[in-house]
């Protein structure tokens, strides 16, 4: 079980979005709904290969290595330009069965995996480019983060990207966009799974939690 509490240290206290100079940001990590969908969904598998594009401290990656540690993944490995003490403690929790490659997301995609959570660099082309690569690798479940935050400096390449994954016929695809109060769901969550066996599985979790 996914119980963000064991995992506090990756993100720090806030009940909403930042306020400097009387503008908002939105904070970096993924809201803690869509993390516990991110565990839901990793859970499917069986000792999956995954792979993370875009980590920072670590608060989605914590959903990851439990999922490791509770057997729907077998391997993860963490593409992230950076390396912070939080990053690391998450990862050491998973042992031998996760690794971080300092580098770009588009370096790991060339090895075949069952997941990816892509919530990387947000630039238009970078977001292009590793949606290319993912699309050739064409794994079992993509969740994409920041997909309706097309309006927000800096985080426009998920919500241009985003037509090409759900008009790609391979995919069934579900978008969690919408407003809670206290929460920072409206920034966008992509989940694609490729049409067949797990298609029905995938939408009762993302319809039992974005609900509830």
């Amino acid at each position: 079980m996914f119980r963000w509490d064991d995992w506090e240290f990756t993100r720090p206290a806030a009940d909403g979005p930042f306020c400097v100079d009387g503008r908002v940001w939105w904070p970096w990590w993924i809201d803690r709904r869509h993390v516990e969908l991110v565990y839901r969904l990793a859970m499917l598998g069986s000792r999956w290969c995954a792979l993370e594009i875009g980590a920072r401290r670590g608060s989605s990656t914590s959903a990851l290595v439990q999922a490791l540690k509770d057997g729907g993944l077998g391997f993860l490995t963490v593409a992230d330009p950076a390396r912070c003490l939080e990053l690391d403690r998450v990862l050491a929790a998973g042992g031998d069965l996760c690794e971080q490659y300092v580098g770009s997301g588009v370096d790991c995609l060339r090895a075949p995996v069952r997941f990816v959570l892509w919530d990387g660099d947000h630039s238009v082309g970078i977001v292009r480019e590793e949606w290319a690569a993912v699309s050739r690798l064409a794994p079992d479940l993509i969740v994409a983060h920041d997909v309706c935050a097309g309006d927000v400096a800096g985080c426009e390449g998920p919500a241009q990207v985003l037509p090409d994954v759900l008009n790609d016929g391979r995919w069934a695809c579900w978008v969690d966009g919408a407003r809670r109060p206290g929460e920072w769901t409206e920034r966008g969550l992509l989940v694609a799974v490729r049409r067949g066996a797990l298609e029905a599985a995938v939408e009762a979790e993302f319809r039992a939690m974005v609900e509830a």
